[in-house]
């Protein structure tokens, strides 16, 4: 198994989504979950659980490149 939890499949999903929109040219994405957790986290309205830091990161710098 190449992740612990429902939780980490779901934010690299989200992260992986992000980059393949980057790298496709994308200015503004919309990204839907059915993990209100990893929602709330990527919101900053959830305390980030440590298992996903590194992800969330990740998503988090990849927003910073969108206008929306």
């Amino acid at each position: 198994m190449l992740y612990g939890s429902a939780l980490m499949i779901e934010m690299d999903a989200i992260r992986a989504v992000l980059f393949a929109c980057q790298h496709g040219g994308f200015s503004q994405v919309v990204v839907e979950s059915n993990s209100q957790v990893s929602i709330n986290m990527v919101k900053g309205e959830r305390v980030v659980a440590m298992e996903a830091d590194s992800i969330l990161f990740d998503i988090q710098t990849a927003i910073r490149e969108f206008q929306k």
